[in-house]
């Protein structure tokens, strides 16, 4: 599963993002923690931009690696002052001394502590800026960010993860960047030209988030039914008072479910 839509030469399975949004909601609706398809998506989404954008040398070290369940990659774009705002992204990549090193804070990033403890390590696709703040989107570049290759820590980085309510088995923290080093061949797409190569990103990862989504709300209303039917109140089964049967609706309103059932607005 991890890899799904990776090319066969890094280990991947070539699949289309029709059968990764099918994997995500079903993972999901086996999982409804979201511990397991947050993991799957984000392994399928951000690696697939690597594959797309990175150079070679960077896709035949790190994807197979990933393919293997040895490395890590996400997503770094959220920040303290705004999450959906890609183009006023403030984190700040110069480029000193042959490499671009990063400044910053990065918010709600799934996998640091994860990508720390695999043999290999990883990394995130890291949106930072690369001109002035005024120039918005065209002063916008992605990196891939390392905490960890080849078993080496990099430096110039803080991170922690959140104590959270909800969805725990997969960690979700903070990465504050100090001065943290970048190869320059580990610069996705070209210069200033990384907001494009980020919206594609989203445009796969949120589909994947919506499939997975999905596949929670099977689960939850599933259950939901199982327990209006077993759930006792004055002698009866609380199914017995409201609206809830089998078959197809006649009723223009009823809103049809997976499982051949509906519930019908009364009143």
């Amino acid at each position: 599963m991890v890899g799904l839509t990776l090319s066969s030469r890094y280990g991947g399975s070539e699949a289309s993002f029709l059968m990764a949004a099918i994997a995500a909601e079903e993972l999901a609706y086996a999982d409804p923690s979201l511990a397991v398809p947050v993991y799957f998506l984000l392994e399928t989404a951000w690696p697939f931009i690597v594959q797309r954008y990175a150079k070679d040398s960077v896709k035949e070290e790190v994807l197979p690696r990933l393919t293997k369940g040895e490395a890590w990659i996400g997503i770094a774009s959220t920040e303290p002052q705004g999450g959906s705002d890609v183009a006023g992204e403030r984190t700040e990549a110069r480029f000193v001394d042959g490499r671009w090193l990063l400044t910053g804070e990065k918010n709600m990033v799934t996998g640091v502590s994860l990508a720390l403890r695999l043999p290999y390590g990883g990394g995130f696709v890291t949106i930072t800026r690369t001109g002035p703040l005024e120039a918005k989107h065209r002063a916008i570049t992605t990196m891939l960010f390392m905490v960890k290759r080849n078993g080496v820590v990099n430096t110039g980085f803080e991170t922690r993860d959140y104590e959270e309510w909800g969805r725990r088995g997969i960690p979700t923290g903070y990465l504050r960047l100090n001065g943290a080093p970048v190869d320059p061949d580990f610069v996705l797409g070209e210069v200033n030209n990384g907001f494009k190569i980020a919206m594609e990103g989203f445009d796969v990862a949120r589909t994947l988030i919506g499939a997975a989504a999905l596949g929670t709300a099977r689960w939850m209303l599933e259950q939901g039914k199982d327990w209006i039917k077993s759930r006792n109140v004055f002698g009866r089964p609380i199914a017995s008072y409201q609206a809830l049967a089998s078959g197809t609706p006649n009723w223009p309103l009823g809103l049809r479910l997976p499982g051949s059932w509906y519930i019908e607005p009364h009143g």
